[in-house]
């Protein structure tokens, strides 16, 4: 990987010698446009695939929820491969709002204290109807 890429609202980390976006702050209308930007550029910069971790995002509105949407397809286009984890509780209520737990196609973690926040039962104990 060439140069890290930085901005006000994504940062690099080593997990395991491998590079991880840290996503912080919010993606809403206001910053989609500039983060757009910046996304645009980190996929010319991933060979193969990209992790995101997605724990800093405090807000994520409609626009948000359709960057993630659209990195993803861009990245399908590209042939690279885009892991999201560990979702926010912003990332997550979106999701639960729209009814788009498995749009993105990772895996996601609750807390067993947080489940009780969200409709959806991805990947818990199947409740009776």
């Amino acid at each position: 990987m060439e140069a890290i890429l930085e901005s006000d609202r994504l940062s690099i980390l080593k997990k395991d010698g491998e590079p991880v976006y840290l996503w912080n702050g919010e993606i809403n209308i206001y910053t989609v446009t500039k983060l757009k930007e910046v996304l645009a550029q980190l996929l010319t910069q991933c060979s193969q695939s990209c992790r995101m971790d997605l724990s800093g995002i405090t807000e994520c509105d409609s626009a948000g929820f359709q960057i993630l949407v659209l990195l993803k397809k861009e990245a399908q286009i590209k042939k690279v491969r885009i892991v999201f984890e560990n979702h926010s509780s912003a990332i997550l209520e979106i999701m639960d709002l729209y009814g788009a737990v498995g749009l993105l196609g990772d895996k996601i973690k609750i807390p067993s204290a947080q489940r009780d926040r969200y409709s959806f039962a991805y990947g818990l104990k199947k409740q009776a109807l």
